[in-house]
């Protein structure tokens, strides 16, 4: 898959530099390329939970605009001054005009990055998130079985916010009840909370075993 991305990417940049030429600009011709790499994507659907798959406006009030420190791939890092964005195709990003509908070419994708954090002045800490492929990551109930999900953390958690979970130090999984409760087969408690839909209860019921 890396290998056809980078063939497609190669292609759009020498279409590009060949366009130039003919009348287009260097900016042109880099916006021109960020938008075909764009609708090559097709991203999975992963940390989607029901509810926000389906009404696509859940923006919580922690979500502001803040001073990010943006680790990139290349390990570089930068500060952006932006909250965070849900693009039209599934991917969350930052903008460094801080804008929803803006430059394609001023965007940050998760993918370009390692990490994310911001400091919360209020708490006095530092909030960190993870990068996949789609989204950052953020860690909302840590324990035995942690949560994740993809805007920075509210003063309560619940169920609506959800997107991922860890057991242990295993790999991040996408939120399915299914492989949650596959992991939680030792707690029939636990159990029961999550059959009757209530997520957070039955994670935190089963970190307190």
């Amino acid at each position: 898959m890396g290998k056809i991305v980078a063939v497609v990417s190669f292609h759009l940049l020498a279409i590009a530099a060949s366009a130039q030429p003919n009348g287009m600009t260097a900016r042109q011709a880099s916006a021109y390329v960020a938008r075909q790499q764009a609708l090559q994507y097709r991203p999975p659907v992963f940390y989607f939970d029901r509810k926000r798959r389906d009404s696509g406006n859940y923006d919580p009030t922690s979500n502001v605009k803040v001073q990010y420190f943006v680790m990139k791939k290349d390990s570089s890092g930068i500060n952006v001054k932006s909250k965070i964005y849900l693009a039209d195709d599934g991917r969350y990003f930052l903008s460094t005009e801080n804008k929803a509908k803006g430059d394609e070419a001023k965007r940050i994708y998760p993918a370009q990055t390692i990490k994310i954090n911001f400091v919360d002045y209020r708490e006095l800490k530092t909030v960190e998130a993870i990068a996949n492929d789609s989204a950052w990551l953020f860690r909302v109930l840590e324990g035995r079985i942690s949560l994740y999900d993809c805007y920075p953390p509210q003063s309560e958690v619940w169920n609506g916010e959800i997107s991922a979970f860890q057991v242990g130090e295993g790999a991040i999984e996408p939120l399915r009840e299914e492989r949650l409760k596959q992991a939680m087969l030792d707690n029939p408690k636990a159990l029961k909370f999550l059959d009757a839909g209530d997520i957070v209860k039955a994670v935190k019921t089963y970190n307190n075993k």
